[in-house]
């Protein structure tokens, strides 16, 4: 049987996930993360949060919040958003005879999570190897390779609840299928969802 073999010095995956980030923080927080944002409390008074981006002004759709009201607030900070961007944090707070607004900057800063993808340096094709020419080129009939790959996280903080990526681009050049996950892991479609950093 002929030997395929694949040259996997350094790949690496930039996963998505809302929670795994060892290094964001509410005013530095990485594509994806949830924070906590929270004014003190005061009895009788109502809270109105909003995020807006640049000119203090135009909402950005690029945070959930959850809820929208209460002195504390949920805030997870799209996928999409870029390293980099300025936003603004807004809560406004109305009791009834006067209202304060306070306004806090973020920076959306880089993650440092990712994930390690490696696997067999050499394995045999399923199938043995037949010849044919196309013309005077010989061509290769070997069929399919199977091979096994380990994804390994890293840049967790170990206080996350998990993080989730999926196959799509990692295996867009491969007929790919997942055989196992981890205990902690499951799989829906070509999504990996792992419920804790390891």
């Amino acid at each position: 049987m002929k030997k395929l073999a694949f040259l996997l010095t350094a790949v690496i995956i930039t996963a998505l996930s809302s929670n795994a980030f060892g290094q964001s923080s509410g005013t530095a927080p990485a594509p994806g993360a949830i924070h906590n944002y929270s004014v003190t409390d005061h009895s009788g008074s109502t809270y109105a949060w909003s995020v807006t981006r640049g000119d203090l002004i135009t909402v950005a759709v690029a945070a959930t919040l959850t809820p929208a009201t209460g002195n504390s607030i949920d805030i997870e900070w799209a996928d999409t958003v870029t390293v980099g961007t300025w936003f603004y944090v807004h809560v406004v707070e109305d009791d009834g005879s006067c209202t304060n607004e306070k306004v806090l900057p973020v920076q959306i800063t880089a993650s440092p999570f990712y994930l390690v993808l490696s696997g067999a340096t050499a394995s045999c094709y399923d199938d043995n190897v037949s010849i044919t020419l196309s013309g005077t080129d010989p061509q290769y009939n070997h069929g399919d390779a199977t091979i096994t790959y380990t994804i390994t996280p890293a840049g967790v903080n170990g206080a996350s609840d998990g993080y989730e990526f999926n196959f799509v681009t990692a295996l867009s050049k491969f007929s790919s299928s997942v055989g196992a996950t981890s205990s902690n892991g499951t799989m829906t479609g070509t999504l990996v969802e792992v419920d804790d950093d390891q």
